[in-house]
């Protein structure tokens, strides 16, 4: 993978047609943000017609994978 420099920036990627995709597969560990690395995250989607409570937790979830990835911070 191409690393180029501009002032005080490190971009990955090498500008490639077919984009960048970061972790091969599910068990490879990611992080952002100086965060710790972990694998992929799994979650609850919201759905419409389920109960509040329900759509409460699925947001709860995907909250604590964000903030698992470093990209979020919860205040």
């Amino acid at each position: 993978m191409a690393i180029a420099r501009a002032s005080d920036v490190e971009y990955l990627g090498g500008n490639m047609s077919g984009g960048m995709c970061v972790g091969l597969t599910s068990t490879d560990k990611v992080g952002f943000f100086a965060a710790t690395p972990v694998v992929q995250q799994s979650v609850t989607a919201p759905n419409p017609s389920a109960t509040t409570a329900t759509n409460e937790a699925a947001i709860v979830s995907i909250n604590a994978a964000l903030v698992a990835l470093g990209l979020i911070v919860t205040t």
